[in-house]
């Protein structure tokens, strides 16, 4: 393989990571969001309160900006993330 070959494999492997990251993080906040509105539903005295941002290390790198949904009693946390 030549290095034009090399240079033009290496990237197209970081446009797919990117890619997949992008869309990750997009599916991840939605499933989120759901996932808040179904606790909510299930706890009408609990209200919604905004997002926080952390970041997650994935396979395919680090997303940065993801919006975690949270709720003013604090007792949601999304089952799609790794515990702190």
């Amino acid at each position: 393989m030549s290095k034009r070959d090399e240079h033009a494999s290496r990237e197209m492997v970081t446009q797919v990571r990117e890619e997949a990251k992008q869309r990750g993080k997009a599916i991840m906040q939605r499933l989120m969001a759901s996932e808040r509105e179904l606790f909510l539903e299930e706890h009408p005295e609990d209200k919604g309160s905004g997002f926080y941002e952390r970041s997650l290390l994935t396979t395919c790198g680090l997303i940065e900006d993801l919006r975690v949904p949270r709720t003013r009693s604090s007792e949601f946390y999304p089952a799609i993330l790794p515990g702190i």
